[in-house]
């Protein structure tokens, strides 16, 4: 197996961070939200998240960071855990 160096990851800057533009909004699925409490926390990192197109030579993040991302700012599960 061949190994590839570590690259630290790099993050937007706030000249290039760029939010997310939602065209909808929870409250329209208001049903849907009253359902599913997590739908708000994951609404609300969203919304309030910076991203960066990617460059050259700069990686995007993978899936796994962005939850890691989401709980280290202290939201909850977005699926609950099965009884």
């Amino acid at each position: 197996m061949t190994r590839k160096p570590h690259s630290a990851l790099s993050y937007a800057t706030h000249t290039a961070g760029l939010g997310i533009h939602c065209t909808s909004q929870l409250k329209h699925y208001a049903n849907f939200s009253s359902q599913c409490p997590q739908s708000k926390e994951v609404t609300h990192f969203l919304n309030h998240l910076q991203i960066q197109p990617e460059e050259e030579g700069v990686r995007g993040i993978a899936w796994l960071e962005m939850y890691i991302l989401y709980r280290g700012r202290g939201y909850g599960k977005p699926i609950s855990d099965p009884v």
